[in-house]
């Protein structure tokens, strides 16, 4: 859609991680082969780490060349035949960039296309940002999942320990603790509980 809207063949939508480093998301045309095979592809699946205190305070498209992208990405979005570049930042946090090469008319864009591909470009880093969140979300009740287990795991055998504690000390009551509990299993089983 967002290349759609501009007339460019090529493209690619990278996700910027909270360490920095950017990741691609999406790619679309020859650029997607340079983000497969080429440096850039090598150094995304590396991790490429960018400025992101400088890149996080721009938000307006940019031309590759721009002294703004850091010199790595500079040269690496220029091998891709990628022209421009907009920051995607979100609550000052930069999300991802989005990099288009030329139109296919070869024309520059129009300021109402800028504006255009700016604001389109906002909800993609919003999109980006709720992709994070969700991510961070499944980790957290994984973890949560995990924990409760665990902690399931320790009171079954707490309760163990002392049942074994008592049986211990009486031969009478010996293995009552057992029977009890088996006794307990029936009945809700038969009540359905």
């Amino acid at each position: 859609l967002l290349l759609g809207s501009v007339g460019a063949p090529r493209g690619a939508l990278l996700s910027c991680d909270a360490g920095g480093r950017l990741h691609a998301a999406a790619v679309k045309g020859a650029a997607a082969a340079s983000l497969r095979d080429g440096d850039l592809g090598a150094a995304l699946r590396g991790g490429t780490r960018c400025d992101v205190t400088a890149l996080a305070q721009v938000q307006e498209l940019l031309a590759v060349r721009d002294k703004r992208l850091p010199s790595g990405l500079r040269s690496l979005f220029a091998g891709a035949g990628l022209t421009l570049a907009l920051p995607l930042v979100v609550r000052g946090r930069l999300v991802g960039l989005l990099a288009l090469g030329p139109r296919l008319n070869g024309a520059p864009l129009t300021p109402h296309e800028r504006s255009a591909l700016e604001t389109l470009g906002r909800y993609a880093g919003i999109l980006l940002h709720q992709q994070e969140l969700m991510q961070n979300l499944r980790a957290a009740v994984e973890e949560n999942v995990r924990l409760c287990d665990t902690l399931a795991n320790t009171y079954f055998d707490t309760v163990q320990a002392f049942s074994a504690a008592i049986d211990a000390k009486d031969v009478y009551t010996r293995g009552h603790s057992v029977r009890v509990a088996r006794y307990s299993a029936a009945l809700a089983l038969r009540l359905g509980l």
